[in-house]
């Protein structure tokens, strides 16, 4: 019952009205309403006595005026009433004010008053001001307001004709109105104008036949198909829906310029550039490294400039924050100058692009993230350290390497040798080694003491071009200890793995101990990945296995996944089986996880099949979900080894391929089946095991025609043919049947023992042949 009478409450309820949001806005021409009507509601404009009129079909508007008159004065519209009968809303306007109206593509109808031009036969009969005279000036001369259009067409819209009257018991359907250009004509006075156009045109034209002017021309919309109205239907005109403000002749001009000053500057402006994905690239001053650090000592400069970031009424100088970051990490201190911009900091340009290179000087994972990173292939100071930031790396043809070029040799040399190792390494990577020769004389003429980054530059060259000494150059840099010591290690660790040698002793510990010393940093795990492998290139995977248990799964977890199947796949390779199966045993769940991948469980269940142990081999291949291929083809082998015919060839079902037959022919011989056997191995193009199933399915066609001579003769006399038994005439006496007795016998017998012979078992402690020992070569 309480439901019912919640029902019946509810529909004694009144029908809400549909509200009809009207917004306003006040412009320098014209004051401009927005009645935001549904989609595909019928609408028109008429006069009336005191205005305008706006009339809809829609059913109970309730029109929200509450805030119209916030945004614009009662200059032009004065009152605006509701029209209950018509829908609508009527419009008071000022004396002198005309209204245009349009539809947007979502229903809404844009209403703009403004005031009434003067009449065209007052114009015409005014006279023009007399031009006065011009003198010569250095100051600009202001251009005239008459002459805007000119120059500046579409500020000002032309009035549109009025709306025709029409009939309300008819449909409505709208028709464009096409109204014709409305181009001012000026007569030129000044014979100083006319020569100064000529000569624009004229350095124009040579501007593009040079290739320094940029035509930018907008994407016109395609033109639309318009539908012929009915001939008795009458007709509203509606004006042109509003164009897209980004291509209004008035938003920008529709060429750009480049001067030979802009083409001799290093950087364009930066305003021009942007990315393959439209970002639009870092002004030069957000990465200006190399004049961010000023003269004096470093404590000097940062002491003042934090002297310097506390205001009036101790709130932080935003100029003095930014400067103070920016002098930070001149000297390389990426943690001070992020800790200081998240506490003073006010969001920004300037502030995102410190804050990137505070993270990219901490080597922190958030620098790949940032759209700084993507902006490579700009033509400004942001492209180096977009370089460096990248992850992954950026395509060759993506990289802007003149700019990346041209702006290391613009900064200090305290930040040369900073970034010279990384930038070199990652220009080797991308391989573009020629750009990384290039930049190497601009580190070797600021090098005077400390050559650990042109000795860390060298030794990546010398790797890249595969000399014999580059991991004497690495060991060298790894042996001074010094700032590039830690990056050396790991490269010379993975030299020597690439190469197949197994890591010393001394290294492997010098890893684990910078390992330790750079604990909670990038680099740490690293080093900590090239100890385990370097322990597991020797054989001791319980100390490699160990060092990754104790690595954080929260830790670099790429890294942590990287180095165990780095480690696994050591140990499938290891040639010594007693050794693989102990420590493949002893370290189970960490070979099933790096199992995953496909080449090292292959790998894997190919090993442990043929050492015996397919029952172990079986849950490393079901990790493939789904299985592929080689999975089934595995699955089937290592079914056959179990004597599983009947998996074997549900396994290999469906699979092609002279593997995949030579498996099924076994399955098939497992079970009996020889006939179907014989097949699978002639689809395999395996002659000899496809005849020896042909024996004994006793195909004696099919062994007569692929056997040899010795086979042959076997079958065609213990099994001939039909139609040669019925060709070989009986002999006609007794005597003549005695001698072919004789002589069938005497051919049977010798048939049957080189049969036996071909056949006969070895013995393995036989003397060998002489002819096999003459082929043994002798000192």
């Amino acid at each position: 019952m309480l439901r019912l009478a919640l029902f019946l409450c509810c529909l004694a309820l009144p029908a809400h009205a549909l509200p009809v949001v009207v917004r306003s806005g006040e412009h320098a021409d014209f004051s401009r309403l927005v009645v935001m009507l549904p989609k595909g509601a019928q609408w028109q404009v008429e006069p009336s006595e005191d205005g305008y009129r706006l009339e809809t079909n829609v059913e109970d508007p309730e029109f929200q005026l509450q805030d119209v008159f916030r945004l614009i004065p009662r200059t032009r519209v004065e009152r605006i009433q509701r029209d209950i009968a018509a829908g609508g809303l009527l419009f008071d306007t000022a004396k002198g004010v005309e209204m245009r109206s349009f539809q947007l593509r979502l229903g809404g109808v844009v209403l703009d008053f403004y005031d009434a031009p003067d009449s065209v036969e007052a114009a015409s009969s005014s006279e023009p001001p007399p031009v006065p005279p011009s003198y010569r000036s250095v100051h600009p001369v202001p251009v005239g307001a008459a002459h805007l259009d000119l120059y500046w067409g579409g500020l000002v819209a032309d009035p549109e004709p009025s709306v025709p009257e029409i009939q309300d018991e008819l449909p409505l359907t709208p028709r464009m109105n096409d109204s014709p250009l409305s181009v001012p004509k000026i007569e030129q006075t000044d014979k100083r104008v006319t020569a100064v156009e000529e000569r624009l045109r004229e350095e124009l034209s040579r501007a593009a036949s040079q290739g320094l002017v940029e035509i930018d021309m907008p994407k016109l919309p395609k033109p639309v198909v318009e539908e012929q109205p009915s001939p008795d239907a009458p007709t509203l005109e509606v004006q042109d829906e509003a164009p897209d403000p980004r291509y209004q002749t008035h938003d920008h001009i529709a060429f750009k310029s480049e001067t030979s000053i802009d083409q001799a500057r290093p950087s364009g402006h930066p305003t021009l550039g942007r990315t393959e994905n439209g970002l639009r690239c870092a002004s030069d001053s957000l990465f200006d490294l190399g004049a961010w650090m000023g003269d004096g000592d470093a404590s000097d400069q940062i002491g003042a400039g934090r002297r310097a970031v506390m205001g009036e009424f101790d709130k932080p100088n935003q100029d003095e924050v930014i400067k103070l970051a920016r002098t930070y990490l001149a000297f390389g201190f990426g943690a001070e100058s992020r800790a200081l911009l998240r506490d003073m900091g006010k969001p920004g340009d300037a502030r995102d692009a410190l804050m990137y290179l505070a993270d990219l000087f901490d080597e922190l994972p958030a620098a790949s993230r940032s759209p700084f990173a993507q902006m490579v292939g700009c033509d400004g100071y942001v492209s180096v350290w977009a370089l460096l930031g990248a992850d992954p790396l950026p395509a060759k043809e993506d990289v802007n390497f003149a700019a990346v070029q041209r702006t290391y040799l613009g900064l200090s040399p305290q930040l040369r040798q900073t970034i010279g190792p990384d930038l070199v390494g990652r220009l080797i990577a991308m391989d573009a080694p020629d750009i990384a020769r290039a930049i190497r004389p601009a580190l070797s003429r600021i090098t005077e003491e400390d050559h650990s980054a042109l000795d860390m530059v060298d030794a990546q060259l010398t790797l890249q071009e595969g000399g014999d000494d580059a991991d004497h150059a690495l060991a060298k840099v790894v042996a001074k200890d010094g700032t590039h010591a830690a990056d050396a290690l790991l490269l010379l660790v993975d030299d020597q793995l690439s190469h197949g040698q197994a890591i010393d002793s001394s290294t492997t510990q010098n890893a684990r101990a910078l390992a330790f010393e750079l604990k909670g940093g990038p680099v740490a795990y690293k080093l900590l990945r090239a100890a385990a492998l370097g322990h597991a290139s020797v054989g001791e995977f319980d100390e490699a296995f160990a060092l990754m248990a104790g690595w954080p799964r929260d830790a670099e977890p790429k890294l942590r996944t990287r180095a165990r199947d780095e480690i696994v796949n050591l140990l499938a390779k290891l040639p010594n089986d007693g050794i693989f199966l102990r420590n493949f045993f002893a370290h189970w769940e960490p070979v099933l996880a790096a199992a995953k991948q496909d080449d090292l469980r292959f790998e894997l269940a190919e090993r442990l099949i043929n050492l015996g142990f397919e029952d172990t081999a079986t849950p490393i291949l079901a990790q493939a979900n789904p299985p592929g291929h080689r999975d089934l083809l595995l699955m089937g082998k290592a079914a056959l080894a179990s004597h599983d015919a009947a998996a074997a060839l549900t396994h290999l079902k469906g699979i092609a391929g002279p593997e995949a037959e030579r498996l099924r022919a076994q399955a098939l011989a497992l079970i009996g089946e020889h006939g179907a056997a014989q097949v699978a191995y002639s689809n395999a193009s395996d002659s000899e095991d496809a005849l020896r199933e042909a024996w004994r399915d006793g195909n004696w066609d099919f062994v007569r025609e692929n056997a040899a001579d010795t086979e042959r003769d076997f079958v065609e006399t213990f099994a001939p043919k039909s139609s040669e038994l019925d060709s070989v005439p009986n002999p006609s006496g007794p005597l003549t049947r005695a001698e072919a007795l004789i002589e069938a016998s005497e051919k049977e017998r010798k048939i049957f023992q080189e049969m036996l012979g071909k056949f006969s078992v070895r013995d393995t402690e036989a003397v060998q042949s002489p002819s096999l020992v003459d082929d043994i070569p002798t000192n």
